[in-house]
């Protein structure tokens, strides 16, 4: 794709998601994902994403034996480890990368974000043992 952003602060973010937000609307792929591709592709993959995740729903059969919930919690810490070591990837560019003073800031703030997104992750684990 040679129109990609060189600098991915040019690229536009990700739709905005409220805590009102139906999350069902985006269930498929990770915005950290997304956010590398131009809007109109990242929109195709999105639909895509909704038609796979409702196909899913069809099939026939339970996914899981035993808590349906607890597996679901399951999955909710598996995201969040993801989201821990994005963020701590992020806050390693500051040492790998020449960053503009207000990314370097971000960068410095996504070290604490990722352990606070960590020790949630970890709290949910620990309810479920």
């Amino acid at each position: 794709m040679s129109d990609r952003p060189k600098d991915i602060s040019t690229t536009p973010p990700p739709p905005q998601l409220s805590p009102d937000d139906d999350w069902e609307r985006h269930p498929t792929f990770r915005h950290t994902f997304l956010a590398h591709l131009p809007p109109d592709v990242a929109e195709a993959l999105e639909q895509l994403g909704r038609g796979l995740y409702h196909l899913v729903l069809a099939l026939p059969g339970e996914p899981h034996s035993g808590s349906w919930t607890a597996a679901r919690l399951r999955a909710t810490a598996a995201d969040l480890r993801f989201q821990a070591a994005y963020l701590a990837a992020l806050a390693q560019e500051r040492d790998a990368s020449s960053l503009s003073r207000s990314d370097t800031l971000l960068s410095d703030r996504a070290q604490a974000w990722s352990d606070q997104v960590q020790a949630l992750a970890a709290r949910i684990e620990a309810a479920l043992t």
